[in-house]
């Protein structure tokens, strides 16, 4: 049985890292911080979701800016 492909956003952060260093173990884990991929690009956020060919996406990424928040 193949190990399942896992895509996790939002690396650079506590709640992502520590998930990097957990999953790595569960799959063939791509990780991706936000020098790496701007999840509020619509367009490069499908792009990449296309290319990983991900069996499980985790989504670690947040928004700290609360104020400005809609």
């Amino acid at each position: 049985m193949s190990r399942p492909r896992i895509l996790l956003l939002g690396t650079t952060g506590q709640l992502g890292w520590e998930l990097q260093q957990a999953l790595g173990t569960a799959g063939e884990l791509e990780a991706l911080g936000r020098s790496e991929i701007d999840v509020t690009r619509r367009h490069e956020l499908q792009k990449e979701m296309r290319l990983a060919r991900a069996d499980v996406i985790v989504n670690a990424t947040d928004y700290h800016a609360v104020h400005r928040a809609a």
